[in-house]
């Protein structure tokens, strides 16, 4: 580092250091988005070769679906409208209440 007449643990401790921050207190979960999924007559979604179920008022509609390792979110206008955990257990909301 001739060039600097520095360092590099000196560059480090007066350029980058006081810009770091603290890690966030939650790790980062990585998802999958699918965008643009029309919801068919049956009221169903296909995801990865499974289904899964959307408020019937959706049919023919186009939602997205965000998927995790531990969850399947699936949103309409950027309001979830349905959500299914690793356990299993799905949760389809009304989407008459989130308006």
């Amino acid at each position: 580092m001739r060039l600097y007449r520095a360092s590099r643990r000196d560059l480090f401790e007066r350029l980058d250091q006081p810009a770091l921050r603290p890690l966030p207190a939650e790790p980062f979960v990585y998802s999958d988005w699918k965008v643009g999924a029309r919801v068919s007559i049956d009221y169903h979604i296909e995801l990865h070769g499974h289904y899964y179920s959307v408020p019937y008022a959706l049919i023919h509609e186009h939602v997205d679906a965000r998927l995790t390792v531990t969850t399947v979110e699936i949103f309409h206008r950027g309001q979830r409208v349905a959500a299914q955990s690793s356990t299993g257990r799905f949760e389809v909301m009304s989407v008459e209440a989130r308006s």
